[in-house]
């Protein structure tokens, strides 16, 4: 495990330049990564081993995985790292420092995790159960449990948890379920096949299949269709008054006029968008493409201002702060941090 240093001059215009701060090799099959305010860990599957980045000095802080055979989410609260692991029907826990402290034992396949007020929330990949686990005695206190298994819950900014029921639909299985999305007690059906996204925006909550690439706005009742875009969404993202939304299946983003949902706007990309993100000053779209395996950089007027090289099979780019973001790539093994130095 080694971190070069490049402060690479990548790309400049007139006014301001992008520069690669640091690569650090993290393992391939490296799919899922989180961060705190200090730090980013990086899970390797090939590995089985967590990297942990410090994103103040720009350096490896500790690479470990004692006791890890699959792992697949990992997430901190500041103090200790939790890591689920699928063959282990566990979730493990570290110090900082990569000592083992413990597990908590999952029945079964343990997946994505999710830290919210002193809780620690797993789903399991088989299964429809969320596990809900008291972060001070490391014990469940309770079971949610959800239609089919799902990777995508959270929190709206009400403090009300939600699923979406992702496997409602699945290709060559006789499987398909109207149930779309719950928010605490509040059930939502519609045609809707594997919701995978949802966006609390300025101008709605908004969900997204994942197959058929139907847009829906949630009411106080019912989902009610507004738009769709081509099959297989990728990311969708609100910038500069718009709602942005990218398919695998396209190499076009369709941007939306957020109240009416009317498409106004292609913008063709160098490859197939894989994830989109937004900088925290707002001033920047990210659009990460695989083929190509670039990282687009767009202003608040859609003109794309860089196109940067990155590493094999890009998966997924993380802002970091107003200026900096990072971007994780399953096949070169790297996790890239890049930013957008302005004059």
């Amino acid at each position: 495990m080694f971190l070069v240093f490049v402060f690479t001059l990548l790309a400049v215009n007139a006014l301001s330049q992008v520069l690669e701060l640091a690569t650090f090799q993290v393992g391939k099959g490296a799919y899922t990564c989180s961060q705190t305010d200090r730090y980013i860990m990086v899970v390797s599957r090939e590995k089985k081993s967590v990297s942990i980045i410090d994103k103040q000095s720009l350096k490896l802080k500790k690479t470990f995985g004692l006791g890890l055979v699959t792992p697949v989410d990992v997430i901190s609260d500041g103090e200790r790292v939790y890591v689920s692991d699928a063959s282990r029907n566990a979730v493990v826990v570290y110090n900082m420092e990569g000592e083992v402290l413990g597990s908590i034992r999952l029945y079964p396949s343990p997946s994505a995790l999710l830290i919210k007020d002193g809780k620690l929330y797993v789903s399991s990949s088989k299964t429809g159960y969320i596990w809900v686990v008291d972060l001070q005695k490391l014990k469940v206190e309770q079971r949610i449990n959800t239609e089919y298994p799902t990777p995508f819950f959270g929190f709206l900014r009400s403090g009300e948890f939600y699923y979406l029921n992702y496997k409602n639909y699945v290709p060559g299985l006789n499987r398909r379920s109207d149930l779309v999305l719950q928010i605490g007690d509040r059930i939502y059906r519609g045609e809707v096949a594997g919701p995978r996204f949802l966006v609390e925006s300025n101008y709605g909550i908004l969900v997204v299949g994942f197959y058929d690439g139907v847009l829906a706005r949630v009411g106080s009742t019912i989902l009610n269709v507004e738009s769709s875009v081509d099959p297989y969404v990728s990311g969708i993202v609100e910038f500069a008054g718009a709602v942005v939304v990218s398919s695998l299946s396209s190499k076009n983003l369709s941007v939306f006029e957020p109240i009416l949902m009317k498409r106004y706007m292609q913008i063709e990309v160098s490859g197939r968008p894989v994830d989109l993100a937004v900088l925290d000053n707002g001033k920047y779209l990210l659009v990460l493409t695989q083929n190509e395996n670039t990282i687009e950089i767009y202003d608040t007027r859609f003109r794309k201002l860089w196109s940067v090289s990155v590493g094999e099979y890009p998966i997924h780019v993380m802002p970091i702060d107003s200026r900096r973001f990072g971007v994780l790539c399953a096949d070169s093994g790297t996790f890239t941090i890049f930013e957008i130095e302005e004059e």
